[in-house]
């Protein structure tokens, strides 16, 4: 693969295909059918979780949010990158959950909420950030920060999570050698305990990427795929994208789920 910039410095890659008539692009319409199968399969527990974490999502607390900027380490609903569904679940279920520790790879205004779930509700939680370059300033609201890139943070890092803590990824997204996402399927999932709870953003299961998305070279969703149709060592719990689309919730790209025993 070729290494280009953009004229912003922004790096990208250039995948070769060495044959033709192996990439067809499906729209956003398209429903991979396994996967909705998967979904649909385990409804019950998905509702029975919903349930359980729907009043701290929709909590009063909730709609005191800021639609725009107030202060500096506040979240606020009109930021752009994480908000809707995605800021009321990932506010909800660390109200609901109350984990104690909560490992983020790839941090910003996702960070905020889920600080404010912590405040909000007088949690003991702490907030680690695994982030080179967060989106927004962070450092004051986590307990601990490792500006470096998740691929060279130890994997014991990750084994101390303990049943009821988060992992919370937003990283690249995009599935090659040596990416983040790799590492996340293929190294970091394996080791962590049963009943850590799993977040993974800019999934639209069971169907194919949003069509804004094209260019993006996203893939991270395939891998997740193949993982719940494989594997039944992780348990969707809020599949955001899925029950937005049912209105069962507000639209969102977070797909939450747990480890369990394999």
């Amino acid at each position: 693969m070729e290494q280009v910039l953009f004229s912003n410095n922004t790096p990208y890659v250039v995948v070769p295909l060495m044959y033709r008539g192996v990439l067809k692009e499906r729209s956003s319409a398209f429903v991979y059918d396994a996967v909705l199968k998967r979904l649909d399969d385990d409804s019950s527990a998905i509702n029975r979780f919903l349930e359980s974490v729907r009043p701290f999502c929709y909590h009063e607390n909730f709609g005191k949010i800021s639609k725009n900027p107030t202060t500096p380490g506040q979240p606020y609903l009109g930021n752009q990158w994480f908000e809707g569904g995605d800021a009321r679940a990932a506010y909800g279920i660390v109200a609901g959950c109350k984990p104690n520790h909560i490992i983020e790879v790839g941090s910003g205004n996702s960070t905020m909420f889920m600080r404010r779930a912590i405040n909000d509700f007088s949690l003991k939680t702490k907030i680690t950030s695994i982030d080179p370059a967060p989106r927004a300033e962070i450092d004051a609201i986590c307990d601990k920060v490792i500006r470096t890139s998740v691929l060279d943070v130890p994997l014991d890092c990750f084994r101390k999570l303990q049943a009821g803590d988060i992992l919370f990824h937003d990283g690249s997204h995009v599935t090659f050698n040596g990416t983040d996402t790799v590492r996340l399927f293929l190294e970091i999932l394996p080791i962590i305990q049963p009943g850590v709870i799993i977040h993974i953003h800019d999934i639209f299961l069971p169907r194919e990427y949003g069509d804004s998305f094209d260019g993006r070279g996203y893939s991270e969703q395939y891998m997740l795929a193949t993982a719940l149709l494989y594997s039944r060592s992780l348990e969707v719990l809020l599949p955001v994208s899925h029950l937005g689309e049912k209105g069962l919730f507000d639209p969102g790209v977070s797909f939450w789920m747990r480890k369990k025993e394999d």
